[in-house]
This record gives C-alpha cells, sequence and structure tokens, in this order.
C-alpha cells in the first residue's frame, strides 16, 4: 500500500512539472512572436521609404529612421532580455 502512495506522490509530482513546463513553452512561444514581429517590421521594406510626414525642413525620414531602434528596445524589455 505504501508502494502505491510514493507512486501517486510521483505521479503528482511529475504532473505539476508538466504543467510547469507547458507554461514555460507558452511564454517562449509568445517571446519568440514578439522578436519575429520586430524583425518583420525591420525586414519590411516601406518602412525603409521616405515619409512626407516626417518631413524636417529640408530632410525626409523613413519610418526606421524615425524609429531610431526603439521598437527593438521596447521588444527585448518587454521579453526581459535588457532594461535599455
Amino acid at each position: 500500500m505504501i508502494y502505491h502512495q510514493c507512486a501517486g506522490c510521483e505521479l503528482e509530482w511529475f504532473h505539476q512539472k508538466l504543467e510547469q513546463k507547458q507554461q514555460e513553452i507558452e511564454r517562449l512561444e509568445q517571446e519568440r512572436d514578439k522578436l519575429i514581429e520586430g524583425l518583420r517590421w525591420y525586414a519590411d521594406e516601406e518602412n525603409q521609404k521616405l515619409d512626407e510626414s516626417t518631413r524636417h525642413w529640408e530632410n525626409v525620414y523613413s519610418p526606421y529612421e524615425m524609429d531610431g531602434g526603439q521598437r527593438a528596445r521596447d521588444i527585448l524589455k518587454e521579453i526581459g532580455v535588457t532594461d535599455v
């Protein structure tokens, strides 16, 4: 009878560990999706084109130039990689 109780405890322990790992996988998938979103924004050629709405005197800037890497810093901060 004691053997069955220990096996039951071990099974419960494995079940808890499985739940923890599933939560960690979900968190990592969300982080991956955020990183992909940021990379896609920087890779989008539309964000490299000059935008007249950003005209400052004689200079016209692209969304990429206006961003100055802020999008990347925000994503890294959001996923806990850096506090920049």
